[in-house]
């Protein structure tokens, strides 16, 4: 340590005890006071305040337990000054190297970053240092709304390399899912935004092969975040021999319950690792469980055929829960099974051919990863179109009803003509009887006029008789 280090560690512990004395909303207010513009005095002091305030100290718990996190005694580097950042806190450990909350305290703006630094006892390590150094070149690479973006880098006082990222302040994936309790919809979008990540990784020649929940951070607006590059592979990286690009089976680096069969076994990776990555991370925000059982790791064995359960059918067995089983059943299913292959080649062919499926399922059209047929396609416009076809139908119905109705009105009408018009006719007889009879009475008479007006012109009486011959 240096004397100008010792002297902070000690006004730090100064104002620390005298800062002991203040209490609530003023503590803030007379540190501002008392440590001016020197951030890593105050991040140091702020340090020895939140340990006074901890339930529990470092001789609280077991050496065990500090050992397996990696927080024996004080971190040496919390205060110091990288670049124009000082160090604040530990946000984040890896295999090869520690992520620090940094303040900037230089050029007249302040602005939070996350500094990564080789861990402690890796510097000698060639494999770790080249894979830093990879790691930063990987980040000048890709510059993308959702992957967390390099802002500076350099060398420290003691030689060793560091870079300073984007602090995204945020929570992972599946913590976020579930504390938020948040709809398919939204997880699904989410995992969206993250293959457009990968496949733009991709496009740059960049392979993750560490993606998993922890790694995407859910920021406060709701977006998703890529992080940690740290064994990503760059597929025309070949000048610098297999120490640099591939993965030595002797010394794998990857997350097993994320990593694809061929990762377990040590063969050659593709995008297609990455596709299961994504599969993996689909399968547990679909049902909340990982999907090779409680182990979550994948067989070493690459032309194995798929075992993996179904989403829906997991969460019946499982949990019991039928509705959330009606949600999966179907598309989302095959996405995540197709993901899921054993075989790299019967996954999606890209990260962006995955995104397109999630984006035809929420659509309602058919996915791609599924068998074409028509009762399929019919399934998809009618759920796709539910409010149109009930409209339609409700409509078609309607009009139905409406012809029936009018074609019962239409022959009650023709069987009321029709008896009208016999009715007509049976007056019509009647009145032409009417009228014949009429006719032969009045001829009759005129007959019988024409009798007695003969009668009467006879000079003599007409006997009875005489008179119905005339007659006749």
């Amino acid at each position: 340590m240096s004397d100008a280090d010792a002297e902070r560690r000690i006004d730090a512990l100064r104002l620390m005890r005298a800062a002991l004395d203040v209490t609530g909303p003023e503590r803030a207010t007379w540190l501002d006071a008392h440590c001016g513009d020197d951030a890593a005095l105050r991040a140091e002091v702020d340090r020895l305040l939140a340990a006074d305030a901890a339930e529990s100290g470092v001789l609280d718990q077991p050496l065990g337990d500090h050992v397996a996190r990696g927080t024996v005694g004080v971190d040496p580097r919390i205060g110091r000054r990288i670049g124009p950042y000082v160090l604040v806190e530990a946000i984040g450990r890896g295999g090869m190297g520690v992520v620090y909350r940094g303040e900037r305290d230089q050029g007249g703006f302040t602005q939070s970053v996350a500094i990564k630094l080789l861990r402690a006892g890796a510097h000698d390590d060639v494999l770790a240092a080249q894979r830093f150094a990879r790691e930063r070149q990987i980040l000048v690479r890709l510059q993308h709304p959702h992957i967390a973006r390099l802002l500076d880098g350099g060398i420290d006082d003691d030689g060793q390399p560091w870079y300073a990222m984007e602090y995204v302040q945020g929570e992972a994936l599946l913590d976020w899912a579930t504390r938020t309790q948040a709809p398919l919809r939204q997880r699904l979008q989410l995992l969206m935004q993250v293959c457009d990540a990968v496949h733009y990784a991709h496009q740059n020649l960049v392979l993750h092969r560490d993606l998993k929940p922890a790694n995407i951070l859910v920021d406060a607006s709701g977006e998703a975040k890529l992080l940690d590059f740290g064994i990503a592979k760059l597929l025309d990286d070949t000048a610098q021999g297999d120490a640099a690009t591939r993965t030595r089976t002797e010394q794998r680096a990857f997350t097993p319950a994320y990593a694809a069969p061929e990762q377990m076994a040590g063969g050659d990776v593709s995008t297609a690792t990455d596709l299961y990555a994504l599969g993996v991370i689909l399968y547990e925000l679909l049902t909340g469980l990982r999907p090779l059982g409680k182990s979550g790791v994948a067989p070493a064995v690459t032309d194995a055929p798929t075992d993996t359960e179904a989403p829906s059918r997991r969460v019946v067995r499982e949990r019991g829960d039928h509705r959330q089983a009606a949600l999966l059943r179907g598309d989302l299913d095959v996405i995540a099974l197709t993901c899921l292959q054993h075989a790299p080649a019967r996954r999606y062919a890209s990260a962006a051919a995955l995104k397109r499926d999630l984006e035809r399922h929420l659509a309602g059209l058919p996915i791609e990863a599924r068998a074409d047929s028509v009762a399929y396609r019919a399934a998809k416009f009618l759920r796709r179109h539910r409010y149109a076809v009930a409209a339609a139908g409700i409509a078609a119905l309607a009009l139905i009803g409406a012809t029936g109705y009018s074609l019962q009105q239409a022959q009650r009408a023709e069987h009321a003509s029709a008896q009208a018009t016999a009715a007509a006719a049976a007056a019509q007889r009647e009145r032409d009887a009417a009228l014949d009879e009429a006719r032969r009475q009045e001829t009759l008479r005129e007959h019988f006029v024409a009798v007695l007006n003969r009668a009467a012109e006879r000079a003599t009486p007409i006997q009875p008789q005489e008179l119905l011959d005339l007659a006749a």
